[in-house]
Parts: structure tokens; C-alpha cells; sequence
């Protein structure tokens, strides 16, 4: 969800999908308190299960992006960008493919390289 307000937010600039997002500060607390997320939570903010998963960083970096950009460049850095090898052009370490690809898209949204193709339809 915080991945696809951004995206709504990047391209159309709709203060909906910021005002949104910005109830969405359990993802800033998280951030401040722990430098991870986990990726489950229980309704009351619980964290559920403590593994990192890339995909988490991904799809959730647009929440930063659009609320806190300077975190979310913390974020990029020390989280999404060391997944890539420049040098071989591809992941650094092998990963599922939910979590190749919402890196993948994290690091999309975050480097502004999602093009809206619709906007002038």
C-alpha cells in the first residue's frame, strides 16, 4: 500500500495519497527506534515475525519518499542499494522473486526510474 500511494502521489500529486500515507507513522517509529522492519505485524503494531526481508525495504520505501525523504534516503542506502552488484549487473545475493521484485520496485520509485506511460492518455 505505501508503495502504490507514493506512485499515485509521484505521478498525480494527489494530497490523498500523501495524507494517507502520512497516518502510516508506525513505519517512522519502527524506523527511529529499530533501523528495520519486521515483516508481519499484528493489528496493534506487534511485530510478529523479526527476519529482514528485502521486500519489506521496497515496499515500503515510498512511505519515506514522500513523508520523510530524508530517511528515505537512509533507507535506500543502507537497506536497498547494497542489494544490487553493479559490476555483474544483477542482485548481489539471490533472492525469492516477491522479494527480487519488490526490491526491484522499491529502488525504482525511490531512483524516480517508473515512468507514468498513461499521463498523456
Amino acid at each position: 500500500t505505501p508503495f502504490r500511494l507514493a506512485l499515485d502521489y509521484k505521478w498525480n500529486k494527489d494530497e490523498r495519497a500523501k495524507q494517507t500515507l502520512k497516518k502510516m507513522s508506525l513505519l517512522s517509529t519502527e524506523w527511529k527506534n529499530k533501523e528495520k522492519f519486521g515483516p508481519v505485524y499484528a493489528h496493534d503494531g506487534t511485530v510478529i515475525s523479526s527476519d529482514e526481508v528485502s521486500a519489506i525495504y521496497g515496499g515500503n520505501i515510498g512511505y519515506f519518499d514522500v513523508v520523510e525523504p530524508e530517511t528515505a534516503k537512509e533507507i535506500f542506502d543502507l537497506k536497498l542499494k547494497k542489494l544490487y552488484d553493479p559490476s555483474k549487473q544483477s542482485w548481489a545475493n539471490e533472492m525469492s522473486y516477491y522479494s527480487d521484485s519488490w526490491a526491484w520496485f522499491g529502488i525504482a520509485l525511490h531512483t524516480d526510474a517508473l515512468d507514468n506511460i498513461a499521463k498523456d492518455l
